[in-house]
């Protein structure tokens, strides 16, 4: 018998918040792209209920991780 594996994906909340700058906008559908201490990352919503879409230039807090994916959200 063969079993097939999976990995749930890997959710991480960070202790502090970091700071970053929209690139590519993000929005409920898509995921965008952010700049945080110089890297480019690819970001996604984290509250999408409060907010619909994040545009190229704002700031924004960074709270987290699925995988490699950043979670954003406006900067507070």
């Amino acid at each position: 018998m063969r079993y097939e594996s999976f990995s749930l994906p890997v959710v991480e909340m960070f202790p502090n918040m970091l700071d970053g700058i929209v690139e590519k906008e993000i929005n409920l559908n898509h995921d965008g792209r952010v700049k945080c201490q110089g890297i480019s990352w690819r970001a996604r919503l984290h509250s999408p209920g409060k907010i619909e879409s994040l545009s190229p230039g704002e700031a924004i807090n960074i709270i987290g991780r699925e995988n490699n994916v950043l979670l954003v959200s406006p900067e507070i």
